[in-house]
């Protein structure tokens, strides 16, 4: 794997590889690569969803990096007779960057923030490019971050000093204009809960 530059390859899903040291450099020199390199156009065309569906985000955080994935599925409208209907994705809606978020621990905190925004923009903005056609309800998609192993390596403390600066980069509608209603949609999960998941 070539750590030394800014990769987008995967037959099945968009993978950007971006080194270790470009996060933690004082140096910017490099900082714009990120935003004018990761959205390239792949030769794999993005498939579109159907237009009445809707959908939700989760970004999987974890020790080697974070993975963003759109579901979709028929709108829910509860009521006693109705069946829930199946969530589903493909792959080619998956978009990956590296390093994990760990790796912000190093980051002091009055650069935490911009650099974590820098980091995430890219899943943020191939959100936008999959749901491109339906703007006008980006506000009703909720969109969730759970990491895993890499930040339960960390004290209590530096785990909340990350979430916190993510949540506070959810809250801004300029940022990324999905649902975040609550902290909760952020957060690091327990060995047990991943187990769960993975079941």
């Amino acid at each position: 794997e070539n750590r030394n530059s800014l990769n987008l390859y995967d037959d099945f899903a968009y993978d950007f590889t971006v080194p270790i040291s470009q996060w933690l450099s004082h140096d910017t020199s490099r900082r714009h690569l990120l935003s004018t390199t990761a959205l390239t156009p792949s030769s794999h065309a993005i498939p579109k969803p159907d237009s009445s569906t809707t959908h939700c985000f989760m970004i999987d955080a974890g020790s080697g990096g974070s993975r963003l994935h759109i579901f979709e599925f028929e709108e829910r409208r509860f009521t006693t007779t109705q069946e829930l209907s199946d969530v589903t994705t493909t792959s080619k809606w998956t978009s990956r960057l590296k390093p994990g978020l760990a790796t912000f621990d190093a980051v002091e905190d009055d650069e935490l923030e911009d650099k974590l925004a820098e980091y995430l923009r890219p899943l943020i903005d191939f959100a936008r490019e999959v749901l491109d056609d339906k703007k006008d309800r980006w506000f009703k998609y909720p969109i969730y971050l759970k990491a895993t192993g890499g930040m339960r390596t960390l004290s209590h403390s530096s785990r909340q000093r990350i979430m916190d600066a993510i949540r506070s980069l959810f809250r801004d509608a300029s940022y990324q204009p999905f649902q975040f209603l609550q902290d909760e949609q952020v957060r690091t999960i327990s060995g047990e809960e991943e187990a769960i998941y993975g079941w």
